[in-house]
């Protein structure tokens, strides 16, 4: 520039300026969570960048319905049920006023998803519309359906715990799991069915019985012992296991003896006790001491409405072989009578049945 008397003049002018950039917060990705049924949940919105200004608001929202849960930066679900599983959103925010006064608002939000696990359970376990038992024909097709919940899906299993083993019938995974009994059999398939459903947090079962008509015989579980030795005043046990349906009562089993061709009844006495299960499908009768004349044959009788059977058992007389010395064979008295020829009076040597 020139001055007043035309002398070229350089000037310089320092200026500084103060420059602060607005911007918005950035909320962190939010992780998904996994809750147990009935438990609490905490769940915070933290910020990858808290903003300039730094962010003020806050607000959780139930994406399904827009529903407003919070305005803090925590959000906290107590005693969770299962309509809490679903969609959340975290918005944090902040008031931007630059020079040009014209107010902004900085804006970020994240969601999560809540999934809440429960433990399985079986819903029903049923057959034919009956939920508890049901009897059927011998020769009818039985189908058994048990349907179960849980989260995680629960592993299924149909099976037969009958006289106390667990035979998998069916094992999936899913909600849903049905069994066919082809030809119902009064034998294999009577008895109780169990429907399990299992999954991390829990084991859950229902039972359910299947009975099948049919006519009283020997269980094949358990065949009965018809042919038994004892020594006299031994104790004698004859056992007879039943199967059948309905069920005989203790009018319905019959023991005999036979005595001289024919069948006499047994009744409790002071050497005889007869004795029926309280599932009624064993019966028992036992001898407490041997006699001779308890070496014979015996029969038990078991009947239902639909028919009967019977089985012969058969007591043999159990003796001990020893050697001993006999000098006068003429005096040796043996029962059952045993007729010998004595002979000359002698040392001999006789094999005794005792």
């Amino acid at each position: 520039m020139t001055d007043s008397v035309g002398k070229s003049v350089v000037g310089t002018t320092l200026v500084t300026v103060s420059m602060e950039v607005l911007y918005p917060p950035d909320v962190q990705r939010l992780q998904n969570q996994t809750v147990l049924l009935n438990n609490s949940l905490t769940v915070v919105c933290n910020l990858t960048h808290v903003g300039n200004p730094p962010a003020s608001n806050y607000s959780w929202i139930r994406k399904d319905n827009g529903k407003v849960l919070g305005t803090g930066q925590t959000l906290t679900l107590k005693s969770i049920r299962l309509t809490d599983e679903g969609e959340y959103q975290c918005y944090a925010s902040n008031r931007m006023q630059p020079i040009t006064n014209e107010v902004l608002y900085g804006l970020s939000q994240s969601t999560v998803y809540i999934n809440v696990e429960y433990g399985a359970y079986v819903r029903e376990f049923k057959s034919n519309k009956s939920h508890t038992s049901i009897a059927v024909n011998q020769g009818e097709t039985v189908d058994l359906l048990c349907v179960a919940d849980g989260d995680p899906e629960p592993v299924l299993r149909v099976m037969n715990t009958t006289r106390g083993n667990e035979s998998i019938l069916v094992e999936i995974k899913g909600r849903e799991a049905k069994y066919r009994i082809q030809q119902a059999q009064c034998e294999y398939d009577t008895g109780n069915y169990t429907c399990l459903a299992d999954n991390r947090y829990n084991e859950g079962r229902q039972l359910f019985a299947l009975l099948v008509y049919c006519v009283p015989r020997a269980s094949p579980f358990s065949l009965p012992t018809t042919t038994l030795s004892s020594a006299p005043n031994d104790s004698l046990l004859f056992t007879f296991t039943i199967i059948a349906y309905p069920k005989p009562t203790s009018q319905d089993v019959i023991w005999y003896k036979r005595e001289n061709d024919s069948w006499r009844v047994l009744s409790d006495g002071n050497n005889f006790l007869i004795t029926l299960s309280d599932d009624s499908m064993q019966t028992q009768l036992n001898i407490f001491h041997v006699q001779l004349e308890d070496y014979s044959d015996y029969m038990v009788y078991v009947s239902n409405k639909l028919g009967s059977t019977m089985e012969v058992f058969t007591l043999k007389a159990q003796f001990d072989m020893v050697m001993c010395h006999v000098d006068q064979p003429e005096y040796l008295i043996l029962a059952p009578p045993i007729y010998m020829d004595p002979g000359p009076r002698m040392e001999i040597e006789y094999w005794l049945l005792v």
